[in-house]
C-alpha cells in the first residue's frame, strides 16, 4: 500500500501531540515494518525540520530525528508539473493541491492526514491515520483468508493427485 503522509501526521508523531500521537505512531510503525510504502513531500520534510528544531533547540538532535525519518519514508520531490497541476486543482489551498498532485503522480492509494476537509476535492482519497490502520487490518485479514484458502485448495489438489496417481491393487 502506497501512501503520502501529510505534515500534520508526521508532526503529531514527532512532537507527541495528544490525542493524535498514538495513531500517528501506529502509522509510522507500519512504515518501519515496510508494510506501507510511505512518502513525505520534500516541503513537508523541511517543515518537520523547522518545527523539530524549534522544539528541541539542538541541531544535532534535530538531524538525528531527520535521519530517522529518511530511514523509514521516502522523500517525494516536488516537480514543476506538480506545481502547475496544483494551480488547476479544485483544492483551493495551494500547498494541499501540491500534495494531491504529488500523491497522484506517485500512484499513492491514499493521502494520510488529519485534515480530511482540506482534501475533500482531491483525486487521491484522503484518510485519517485511524482509517488507514483499519484498512490495513482489514486488508491483512482478507489476505490471510485468501492465503489459507489457497493453501487448503493446494493441499486438497495435491492429495487428490497423489491418490489418483497411486497404482491400483
Amino acid at each position: 500500500m502506497k501512501v503520502l503522509i501529510d505534515t500534520n501526521v508526521a508532526l503529531d508523531f514527532m512532537s507527541s501531540r495528544e490525542p493524535f500521537a498514538s495513531n500517528a505512531e501506529k502509522v509510522f510503525l507500519l512504515c518501519c515494518s515496510e508494510l506501507v510504502d510511505a512518502y513525505i513531500a520534500a516541503n513537508s520534510f523541511c517543515d518537520l525540520h523547522y518545527v523539530l528544531h524549534k522544539c528541541l533547540h539542538d541541531e544535532g538532535q534535530t538531524r538525528s530525528a531527520m535521519t530517522f525519518w529518511l530511514d523509514i519514508v521516502k522523500v517525494a520531490q516536488t516537480t514543476e508539473g506538480d506545481c502547475r497541476n496544483a494551480l488547476d486543482s479544485e483544492i483551493t489551498d495551494y500547498e494541499d493541491a501540491v500534495i494531491e498532485s504529488i500523491a497522484r503522480r506517485l500512484g499513492c492509494e491514499y493521502i494520510v492526514t488529519r485534515n480530511l476537509g482540506d482534501f475533500s476535492k482531491s483525486s487521491v482519497p484522503a484518510v485519517s491515520p485511524e482509517t488507514l490502520i483499519q484498512k490495513f487490518i482489514l486488508f491483512n485479514s482478507i489476505l490471510k483468508n485468501v492465503e489459507e484458502t489457497v493453501s487448503a485448495t493446494t493441499s486438497a489438489i495435491t492429495n487428490e493427485y497423489h491418490t489418483a496417481s497411486r497404482p491400483k491393487k
